[in-house]
Protein backbone atom coordinates (compact mmCIF):
# COMPACT_ATOMS: atom_id res chain seq x y z
CA UNK A 1 0.00 0.00 0.00
CA UNK A 2 2.75 2.27 0.86
CA UNK A 3 4.15 2.43 -2.71
CA UNK A 4 1.18 2.78 -3.84
CA UNK A 5 0.10 5.93 -2.24
CA UNK A 6 4.10 7.48 -2.78
CA UNK A 7 2.91 7.32 -6.82
CA UNK A 8 -0.50 8.74 -5.82
CA UNK A 9 0.88 11.65 -3.13
CA UNK A 10 2.95 12.62 -6.53
CA UNK A 11 0.54 12.37 -8.55
CA UNK A 12 -1.63 14.67 -6.25
CA UNK A 13 0.95 17.09 -5.20
CA UNK A 14 1.15 18.00 -9.35
CA UNK A 15 -2.52 18.10 -9.76
CA UNK A 16 -2.91 20.09 -6.82
CA UNK A 17 0.05 22.85 -7.74
CA UNK A 18 -1.50 22.74 -11.87
CA UNK A 19 -4.75 23.19 -10.51
CA UNK A 20 -4.14 26.22 -8.17
CA UNK A 21 -2.76 27.94 -10.89
CA UNK A 22 -5.53 27.27 -13.39
CA UNK A 23 -8.32 28.36 -10.81
CA UNK A 24 -5.81 31.40 -9.66
CA UNK A 25 -5.89 32.47 -13.43
CA UNK A 26 -9.16 31.78 -14.04
CA UNK A 27 -10.48 33.62 -10.99
CA UNK A 28 -8.14 36.87 -11.76
CA UNK A 29 -8.52 36.51 -15.61
CA UNK A 30 -12.41 36.18 -15.98
CA UNK A 31 -13.42 38.15 -12.85
CA UNK A 32 -15.92 36.61 -10.31
CA UNK A 33 -19.05 36.80 -12.49
CA UNK A 34 -17.40 34.57 -15.26
CA UNK A 35 -15.08 32.93 -13.09
CA UNK A 36 -19.02 32.13 -10.68
CA UNK A 37 -20.07 30.60 -14.12
CA UNK A 38 -17.42 28.20 -14.84
CA UNK A 39 -17.39 26.72 -10.98
CA UNK A 40 -21.31 25.85 -11.89
CA UNK A 41 -20.37 24.92 -15.56
CA UNK A 42 -17.30 22.72 -13.16
CA UNK A 43 -20.15 21.02 -10.81
CA UNK A 44 -22.11 20.29 -13.39
CA UNK A 45 -19.32 18.34 -15.18
CA UNK A 46 -18.01 16.70 -11.52
CA UNK A 47 -22.12 15.40 -11.10
CA UNK A 48 -22.64 14.05 -14.81
CA UNK A 49 -19.40 12.04 -14.69
CA UNK A 50 -18.95 11.15 -11.06
CA UNK A 51 -22.22 9.45 -11.49
CA UNK A 52 -20.67 6.86 -13.51
CA UNK A 53 -16.76 7.01 -13.49
CA UNK A 54 -17.18 6.32 -9.66
CA UNK A 55 -19.37 3.43 -10.35
CA UNK A 56 -17.21 2.10 -13.21
CA UNK A 57 -13.65 2.62 -11.62
CA UNK A 58 -14.27 1.25 -7.86
CA UNK A 59 -16.12 -1.67 -9.66
CA UNK A 60 -13.50 -2.59 -12.14
CA UNK A 61 -10.51 -1.84 -9.39
CA UNK A 62 -12.26 -4.27 -6.84
CA UNK A 63 -13.19 -7.52 -9.78
CA UNK A 64 -9.46 -6.78 -11.03
CA UNK A 65 -7.79 -6.95 -8.02
CA UNK A 66 -9.65 -10.13 -6.76
CA UNK A 67 -9.28 -12.23 -10.23
CA UNK A 68 -6.09 -10.69 -11.91
CA UNK A 69 -6.04 -13.51 -14.20
CA UNK A 70 -9.00 -12.51 -16.11
CA UNK A 71 -8.05 -8.29 -16.37
CA UNK A 72 -7.67 -8.61 -19.98
CA UNK A 73 -11.57 -10.09 -20.44
CA UNK A 74 -13.17 -7.54 -17.77
CA UNK A 75 -11.32 -4.38 -19.84
CA UNK A 76 -12.90 -5.56 -23.33
CA UNK A 77 -16.26 -6.07 -21.80
CA UNK A 78 -15.95 -2.97 -19.68
CA UNK A 79 -14.93 -0.65 -23.05
CA UNK A 80 -18.09 -2.56 -25.30
CA UNK A 81 -20.52 -1.83 -22.28
CA UNK A 82 -19.16 1.75 -21.27
CA UNK A 83 -18.37 3.42 -24.66
CA UNK A 84 -21.84 2.87 -25.83
CA UNK A 85 -23.11 4.11 -22.32
CA UNK A 86 -20.81 6.90 -21.44
CA UNK A 87 -21.48 8.15 -25.51
CA UNK A 88 -25.35 7.91 -25.12
CA UNK A 89 -25.34 9.67 -21.64
CA UNK A 90 -23.11 12.75 -23.20
CA UNK A 91 -25.90 12.65 -25.75
CA UNK A 92 -28.63 13.23 -23.34
CA UNK A 93 -27.18 15.85 -21.56
CA UNK A 94 -26.07 17.65 -25.00
CA UNK A 95 -29.37 17.18 -25.90
CA UNK A 96 -31.32 18.75 -22.34
CA UNK A 97 -28.83 21.88 -22.23
CA UNK A 98 -31.16 24.13 -22.77
CA UNK A 99 -33.65 22.55 -20.42
CA UNK A 100 -30.95 22.41 -17.92
CA UNK A 101 -29.50 26.18 -18.47
CA UNK A 102 -33.92 26.99 -17.31
CA UNK A 103 -34.16 24.99 -14.64
CA UNK A 104 -30.61 26.65 -13.57
CA UNK A 105 -32.52 29.93 -14.13
CA UNK A 106 -29.52 30.93 -16.36
CA UNK A 107 -30.29 30.64 -19.80
CA UNK A 108 -26.52 31.98 -21.13
CA UNK A 109 -25.27 28.10 -19.66
CA UNK A 110 -26.37 26.36 -22.43
CA UNK A 111 -23.40 26.17 -24.75
CA UNK A 112 -21.40 25.44 -21.93
CA UNK A 113 -23.31 22.42 -20.75
CA UNK A 114 -23.40 21.24 -24.31
CA UNK A 115 -19.81 21.72 -24.26
CA UNK A 116 -19.48 19.52 -20.84
CA UNK A 117 -21.10 16.79 -23.12
CA UNK A 118 -17.78 15.76 -24.69
CA UNK A 119 -16.11 16.14 -21.41
CA UNK A 120 -18.24 13.66 -19.92
CA UNK A 121 -17.93 10.89 -23.01
CA UNK A 122 -14.56 10.91 -23.20
CA UNK A 123 -13.33 11.45 -19.72
CA UNK A 124 -16.08 8.34 -19.12
CA UNK A 125 -14.14 6.12 -21.27
CA UNK A 126 -10.86 6.87 -19.73
CA UNK A 127 -12.21 5.97 -16.18
CA UNK A 128 -12.26 2.21 -17.73
CA UNK A 129 -8.69 2.11 -18.35
CA UNK A 130 -7.87 3.70 -14.84
CA UNK A 131 -10.29 1.47 -13.40
CA UNK A 132 -8.38 -1.76 -14.53
CA UNK A 133 -5.27 -0.49 -13.32
CA UNK A 134 -5.95 0.56 -10.32
CA UNK A 135 -7.40 -3.29 -10.19
CA UNK A 136 -3.77 -4.76 -11.18
CA UNK A 137 -2.00 -1.82 -8.81
CA UNK A 138 -0.02 -0.61 -11.61
CA UNK A 139 -0.47 2.54 -9.82
CA UNK A 140 2.60 4.03 -11.75
CA UNK A 141 0.88 3.75 -14.87
CA UNK A 142 -1.77 6.00 -13.41
CA UNK A 143 0.45 8.60 -12.51
CA UNK A 144 1.77 9.29 -15.20
CA UNK A 145 -1.44 9.26 -17.42
CA UNK A 146 -2.70 11.62 -14.52
CA UNK A 147 0.56 13.64 -14.43
CA UNK A 148 0.72 14.12 -18.33
CA UNK A 149 -2.77 14.80 -18.28
CA UNK A 150 -2.52 17.86 -15.37
CA UNK A 151 0.13 19.54 -17.39
CA UNK A 152 -1.86 18.97 -20.87
CA UNK A 153 -4.89 20.57 -18.81
CA UNK A 154 -2.98 23.59 -17.61
CA UNK A 155 -1.17 24.59 -20.72
CA UNK A 156 -4.83 24.54 -22.85
CA UNK A 157 -6.81 25.80 -20.37
CA UNK A 158 -4.43 28.62 -20.13
CA UNK A 159 -4.33 29.13 -23.82
CA UNK A 160 -7.67 29.08 -25.11
CA UNK A 161 -8.60 32.04 -22.35
CA UNK A 162 -5.92 34.25 -22.91
CA UNK A 163 -6.47 33.99 -26.51
CA UNK A 164 -9.87 35.70 -25.76
CA UNK A 165 -12.62 32.35 -25.59
CA UNK A 166 -12.77 32.98 -22.13
CA UNK A 167 -15.45 30.65 -20.12
CA UNK A 168 -15.76 28.41 -23.32
CA UNK A 169 -12.22 28.13 -23.82
CA UNK A 170 -11.83 27.31 -20.45
CA UNK A 171 -14.09 24.07 -21.14
CA UNK A 172 -12.21 23.32 -24.66
CA UNK A 173 -8.99 22.97 -22.43
CA UNK A 174 -10.46 20.17 -20.47
CA UNK A 175 -11.74 18.57 -23.43
CA UNK A 176 -8.40 18.66 -25.05
CA UNK A 177 -6.84 17.47 -22.01
CA UNK A 178 -9.43 14.62 -21.55
CA UNK A 179 -8.86 13.22 -25.07
CA UNK A 180 -4.82 13.17 -24.33
CA UNK A 181 -5.46 11.37 -21.30
CA UNK A 182 -7.51 8.88 -23.41
CA UNK A 183 -5.02 8.27 -25.56
CA UNK A 184 -2.80 7.81 -23.09
CA UNK A 185 -4.30 5.88 -21.23
CA UNK A 186 -5.23 3.21 -24.11
CA UNK A 187 -1.54 2.92 -24.99
CA UNK A 188 -0.69 2.00 -21.60
CA UNK A 189 -3.21 -0.27 -20.00
CA UNK A 190 -1.26 -3.36 -22.40
CA UNK A 191 -2.86 -6.81 -20.15
CA UNK A 192 -2.03 -10.39 -21.56
CA UNK A 193 -4.62 -11.99 -22.92
CA UNK A 194 -6.02 -15.20 -20.97
CA UNK A 195 -9.25 -17.43 -21.24
CA UNK A 196 -9.94 -16.99 -17.86
CA UNK A 197 -13.90 -16.14 -16.89
CA UNK A 198 -15.40 -13.95 -14.30
CA UNK A 199 -19.20 -13.41 -13.03
CA UNK A 200 -19.97 -10.65 -15.33
CA UNK A 201 -23.16 -10.83 -13.17
CA UNK A 202 -21.97 -10.15 -10.08
CA UNK A 203 -20.00 -7.31 -11.96
CA UNK A 204 -22.46 -5.39 -13.18
CA UNK A 205 -25.34 -5.38 -10.11
CA UNK A 206 -21.75 -4.37 -8.64
CA UNK A 207 -21.53 -1.55 -10.91
CA UNK A 208 -25.08 -0.59 -10.72
CA UNK A 209 -24.85 -0.27 -6.81
CA UNK A 210 -21.75 1.82 -7.10
CA UNK A 211 -23.55 4.05 -9.58
CA UNK A 212 -26.42 4.97 -7.13
CA UNK A 213 -23.23 5.76 -4.54
CA UNK A 214 -21.57 7.89 -6.80
CA UNK A 215 -25.04 9.65 -8.12
CA UNK A 216 -25.96 10.58 -4.27
CA UNK A 217 -21.72 11.29 -3.73
CA UNK A 218 -21.44 13.89 -6.06
CA UNK A 219 -24.45 15.18 -5.28
CA UNK A 220 -23.46 15.63 -1.83
CA UNK A 221 -20.25 17.24 -2.97
CA UNK A 222 -21.63 19.78 -5.45
CA UNK A 223 -25.02 20.46 -4.49
CA UNK A 224 -24.15 23.38 -2.62
CA UNK A 225 -22.91 25.28 -5.50
CA UNK A 226 -25.70 24.82 -7.63
CA UNK A 227 -27.93 25.63 -4.73
CA UNK A 228 -26.58 28.65 -4.64
CA UNK A 229 -27.15 29.27 -8.33
CA UNK A 230 -30.65 28.88 -8.27
CA UNK A 231 -31.38 30.42 -4.43
CA UNK A 232 -29.75 33.46 -4.50
CA UNK A 233 -28.44 33.81 -8.59
CA UNK A 234 -25.89 36.12 -7.72
CA UNK A 235 -22.75 35.09 -10.36
CA UNK A 236 -20.10 37.22 -7.97
CA UNK A 237 -21.35 35.94 -4.76
CA UNK A 238 -21.21 32.42 -6.38
CA UNK A 239 -17.54 33.41 -8.08
CA UNK A 240 -16.45 34.06 -4.48
CA UNK A 241 -17.66 30.80 -3.24
CA UNK A 242 -16.15 29.23 -5.99
CA UNK A 243 -12.69 30.54 -5.31
CA UNK A 244 -13.21 29.30 -1.48
CA UNK A 245 -14.29 25.78 -3.05
CA UNK A 246 -11.42 25.62 -5.44
CA UNK A 247 -8.86 26.03 -2.27
CA UNK A 248 -11.22 24.08 0.26
CA UNK A 249 -10.84 20.82 -2.74
CA UNK A 250 -7.00 20.53 -1.45
CA UNK A 251 -7.94 18.18 1.23
CA UNK A 252 -10.04 16.54 -1.55
CA UNK A 253 -7.15 15.58 -3.67
CA UNK A 254 -4.80 14.96 -0.87
CA UNK A 255 -6.95 11.57 0.42
CA UNK A 256 -6.81 10.35 -3.21
CA UNK A 257 -3.49 8.87 -2.53
CA UNK A 258 -4.88 7.03 0.57
CA UNK A 259 -8.21 6.43 -0.94
CA UNK A 260 -7.18 5.07 -4.31
CA UNK A 261 -5.19 2.77 -2.64
CA UNK A 262 -7.81 1.32 0.03
CA UNK A 263 -10.16 -0.62 -2.43
CA UNK A 264 -7.85 -2.97 -4.23
CA UNK A 265 -5.50 -3.65 -0.86
CA UNK A 266 -8.33 -4.64 1.09
CA UNK A 267 -10.10 -6.50 -1.49
CA UNK A 268 -7.02 -8.96 -2.14
CA UNK A 269 -7.03 -9.34 2.09
CA UNK A 270 -10.64 -10.05 2.20
CA UNK A 271 -10.82 -12.36 -0.26
CA UNK A 272 -7.66 -14.56 1.16
CA UNK A 273 -9.44 -14.48 4.38
CA UNK A 274 -6.75 -12.46 6.07
CA UNK A 275 -8.30 -10.51 9.10
CA UNK A 276 -5.47 -8.96 10.65
CA UNK A 277 -3.68 -7.65 7.74
CA UNK A 278 -7.54 -6.10 6.47
CA UNK A 279 -7.07 -4.15 10.31
CA UNK A 280 -3.78 -3.16 9.73
CA UNK A 281 -4.51 -1.39 6.34
CA UNK A 282 -7.38 0.39 7.48
CA UNK A 283 -5.53 1.44 10.19
CA UNK A 284 -3.20 2.82 8.32
CA UNK A 285 -5.14 4.74 5.66
CA UNK A 286 -6.90 6.26 8.28
CA UNK A 287 -4.05 7.37 10.25
CA UNK A 288 -2.34 8.33 6.15
CA UNK A 289 -5.41 10.51 5.66
CA UNK A 290 -4.76 12.55 9.24
CA UNK A 291 -1.12 12.92 8.03
CA UNK A 292 -2.38 14.48 4.98
CA UNK A 293 -4.93 16.08 5.34
CA UNK A 294 -5.66 17.60 9.10
CA UNK A 295 -2.28 19.56 9.57
CA UNK A 296 -2.61 21.71 6.12
CA UNK A 297 -6.47 22.10 6.17
CA UNK A 298 -5.91 23.83 9.85
CA UNK A 299 -2.65 25.51 8.24
CA UNK A 300 -5.27 27.33 5.49
CA UNK A 301 -7.99 27.73 7.88
CA UNK A 302 -5.61 29.89 10.34
CA UNK A 303 -4.39 32.10 7.10
CA UNK A 304 -7.40 31.83 4.70
CA UNK A 305 -7.64 35.77 3.92
CA UNK A 306 -3.23 35.74 3.09
CA UNK A 307 -3.92 32.54 0.63
CA UNK A 308 -7.02 34.11 -1.09
CA UNK A 309 -5.14 37.36 -1.38
CA UNK A 310 -2.23 35.87 -3.25
CA UNK A 311 -4.23 33.28 -5.12
CA UNK A 312 -7.31 35.17 -6.30
CA UNK A 313 -6.79 38.98 -5.45
CA UNK A 314 -8.53 41.18 -3.33
CA UNK A 315 -11.75 41.12 -4.42
CA UNK A 316 -12.05 37.82 -3.05
CA UNK A 317 -11.09 38.04 0.22
CA UNK A 318 -14.84 38.40 1.44
CA UNK A 319 -15.12 34.50 0.78
CA UNK A 320 -12.46 33.46 3.46
CA UNK A 321 -15.16 33.29 6.14
CA UNK A 322 -16.82 30.14 3.63
CA UNK A 323 -13.29 28.82 3.06
CA UNK A 324 -12.97 28.37 7.00
CA UNK A 325 -16.00 26.43 7.32
CA UNK A 326 -15.75 24.68 3.96
CA UNK A 327 -11.84 23.41 4.77
CA UNK A 328 -13.16 21.79 8.24
CA UNK A 329 -15.83 20.01 6.11
CA UNK A 330 -13.27 18.60 3.65
CA UNK A 331 -11.48 17.38 6.60
CA UNK A 332 -14.85 15.13 7.54
CA UNK A 333 -14.70 14.34 3.68
CA UNK A 334 -11.98 13.15 3.08
CA UNK A 335 -11.62 10.97 6.34
CA UNK A 336 -15.41 9.57 5.65
CA UNK A 337 -14.23 8.93 1.73
CA UNK A 338 -11.75 6.74 2.81
CA UNK A 339 -14.23 5.40 5.11
CA UNK A 340 -16.85 4.69 2.28
CA UNK A 341 -14.00 3.13 0.20
CA UNK A 342 -13.38 0.61 3.08
CA UNK A 343 -17.22 -0.56 2.99
CA UNK A 344 -17.19 -1.10 -0.51
CA UNK A 345 -14.02 -2.71 -0.40
CA UNK A 346 -15.49 -5.11 2.22
CA UNK A 347 -18.58 -5.91 -0.02
CA UNK A 348 -21.04 -3.83 1.41
CA UNK A 349 -22.09 -0.93 -1.35
CA UNK A 350 -25.85 -0.83 0.27
CA UNK A 351 -25.03 0.51 3.18
CA UNK A 352 -23.15 3.27 1.50
CA UNK A 353 -26.07 3.82 -0.89
CA UNK A 354 -28.56 4.01 2.08
CA UNK A 355 -25.79 6.53 3.91
CA UNK A 356 -25.87 8.37 0.88
CA UNK A 357 -29.74 8.62 0.18
CA UNK A 358 -29.82 10.37 4.16
CA UNK A 359 -27.00 11.93 3.79
CA UNK A 360 -28.50 14.04 0.63
CA UNK A 361 -32.10 14.77 2.48
CA UNK A 362 -29.90 16.32 5.60
CA UNK A 363 -27.77 18.51 2.65
CA UNK A 364 -30.93 19.70 0.91
CA UNK A 365 -32.88 20.47 4.00
CA UNK A 366 -29.91 22.70 5.66
CA UNK A 367 -29.20 23.91 2.42
CA UNK A 368 -32.50 25.78 1.82
CA UNK A 369 -32.48 27.26 5.30
CA UNK A 370 -28.86 27.95 5.59
CA UNK A 371 -28.45 29.72 2.18
CA UNK A 372 -31.70 31.96 2.47
CA UNK A 373 -30.22 33.51 5.77
CA UNK A 374 -26.78 33.35 5.53
CA UNK A 375 -25.80 33.21 2.10
CA UNK A 376 -22.58 31.72 0.91
CA UNK A 377 -21.63 31.12 4.44
CA UNK A 378 -24.52 28.79 4.53
CA UNK A 379 -24.33 26.60 2.11
CA UNK A 380 -20.35 25.76 3.62
CA UNK A 381 -21.75 25.12 6.65
CA UNK A 382 -24.61 22.44 5.44
CA UNK A 383 -21.76 20.94 3.27
CA UNK A 384 -19.60 20.57 6.51
CA UNK A 385 -22.57 19.26 8.94
CA UNK A 386 -23.40 16.80 5.70
CA UNK A 387 -19.71 15.68 5.61
CA UNK A 388 -19.68 15.03 9.55
CA UNK A 389 -22.66 13.27 9.88
CA UNK A 390 -21.41 10.67 7.25
CA UNK A 391 -18.14 10.94 8.48
CA UNK A 392 -19.80 9.94 12.15
CA UNK A 393 -22.21 6.94 11.09
CA UNK A 394 -19.66 5.27 8.36
CA UNK A 395 -16.68 5.62 11.69
CA UNK A 396 -19.46 3.26 13.67
CA UNK A 397 -20.04 0.39 11.28
CA UNK A 398 -16.16 0.66 10.34
CA UNK A 399 -15.02 0.76 13.99
CA UNK A 400 -17.53 -2.30 14.95
CA UNK A 401 -16.87 -4.55 12.09
CA UNK A 402 -12.81 -4.43 11.89
CA UNK A 403 -11.60 -2.09 14.73
CA UNK A 404 -10.57 -2.84 18.41
CA UNK A 405 -10.02 0.62 19.61
CA UNK A 406 -13.10 3.34 18.98
CA UNK A 407 -10.56 6.75 20.06
CA UNK A 408 -6.83 5.10 19.08
CA UNK A 409 -3.82 6.87 20.46
CA UNK A 410 -2.42 7.66 17.02
CA UNK A 411 -5.87 10.22 16.29
CA UNK A 412 -4.58 11.69 19.47
CA UNK A 413 -1.28 12.20 18.46
CA UNK A 414 -2.21 13.82 15.23
CA UNK A 415 -4.86 15.95 16.49
CA UNK A 416 -2.58 17.57 19.36
CA UNK A 417 0.41 18.03 16.88
CA UNK A 418 -1.73 19.42 13.96
CA UNK A 419 -3.72 21.58 16.67
CA UNK A 420 -0.14 23.17 17.64
CA UNK A 421 0.67 23.85 13.95
CA UNK A 422 -2.83 25.79 13.32
CA UNK A 423 -1.99 27.99 16.69
CA UNK A 424 1.04 28.60 15.10
CA UNK A 425 -0.11 29.75 12.29
CA UNK A 426 -2.64 31.68 13.93
CA UNK A 427 0.05 33.10 15.84
CA UNK A 428 1.95 34.59 12.44
CA UNK A 429 1.51 33.92 8.79
CA UNK A 430 3.13 35.74 6.18
CA UNK A 431 1.78 37.36 2.98
CA UNK A 432 2.52 36.71 -0.98
CA UNK A 433 4.25 33.32 -2.41
CA UNK A 434 6.21 33.22 1.17
CA UNK A 435 2.97 31.83 2.67
CA UNK A 436 3.61 28.40 0.80
CA UNK A 437 7.04 28.34 1.90
CA UNK A 438 5.57 28.83 5.07
CA UNK A 439 2.98 25.73 4.82
CA UNK A 440 5.57 23.96 3.80
CA UNK A 441 7.73 24.36 7.08
CA UNK A 442 4.20 24.37 9.60
CA UNK A 443 4.23 20.27 8.39
CA UNK A 444 7.79 19.89 9.21
CA UNK A 445 6.96 21.06 12.62
CA UNK A 446 3.94 18.69 12.15
CA UNK A 447 6.02 15.68 11.34
CA UNK A 448 8.89 16.83 13.72
CA UNK A 449 6.24 16.85 16.72
CA UNK A 450 5.11 13.16 15.70
CA UNK A 451 8.20 11.82 15.68
CA UNK A 452 9.03 13.16 19.31
CA UNK A 453 5.75 11.40 20.44
CA UNK A 454 7.11 8.37 18.97
CA UNK A 455 3.96 7.84 16.83
CA UNK A 456 6.50 8.12 13.68
CA UNK A 457 9.70 6.20 14.19
CA UNK A 458 12.47 6.72 11.79
CA UNK A 459 13.66 3.51 11.77
CA UNK A 460 10.47 1.95 10.62
CA UNK A 461 9.55 4.29 8.02
CA UNK A 462 13.51 3.86 6.72
CA UNK A 463 12.50 0.15 6.76
CA UNK A 464 9.11 0.56 4.92
CA UNK A 465 10.20 2.76 2.04
CA UNK A 466 13.21 0.05 1.22
CA UNK A 467 10.58 -2.86 1.50
CA UNK A 468 8.04 -0.62 -0.66
CA UNK A 469 10.48 -0.32 -3.27
CA UNK A 470 12.62 -3.73 -3.31
CA UNK A 471 10.02 -6.51 -2.97
CA UNK A 472 7.80 -7.57 -5.59
CA UNK A 473 4.60 -6.08 -6.68
CA UNK A 474 2.53 -7.95 -4.68
CA UNK A 475 4.15 -8.51 -1.65
CA UNK A 476 4.41 -4.49 -1.69
CA UNK A 477 1.36 -3.12 -2.00
CA UNK A 478 -0.25 -5.72 0.78
CA UNK A 479 2.78 -5.48 3.61
CA UNK A 480 1.71 -3.03 6.97
CA UNK A 481 3.08 0.63 6.73
CA UNK A 482 4.85 0.47 10.39
CA UNK A 483 4.99 4.36 11.24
Amino acid sequence: MLKGTIYFTIRQLIFVVTNFILHAYLGRKLGPELYGIFGVVSAIIIISDFVLSKGVFETLSKFVAQNEKAANGILKNALKVMTVTYIIVGAILFFLSKQIAIIMKDPELDPYIKLCAFIISIGGISTVFYGVLNGLRQFGKQAVISVFSSVIKLISVLLMVYLGYSVKGAILGIIISEAFGLSLAAILCRIPRSNVDFDGKEMVHFSLQMIVIGLFASLVMNIDLLALKIIIRNNFEIGLYTSATAIARIGLLLMYPVSLTVIPTISKSLSDGDMTHTEHTIVHALKLILMFVLPISLAIMASSKNLIFLLYGEQYVPASSALNILMLGMIFFSIKAVLYNIIVASGWPRYIMFLGVLSLGVDIFLLLYLIDKYGIVGAAAASAITHLFGLVVSYIYVSHKYLKRIIPVYFVKIVVASIIVYLIAVLYSPNGIMLIIYYGLLLVIFFAILIIMREIKLQNLKLALAKAWKTDRTDRMTDEFPL
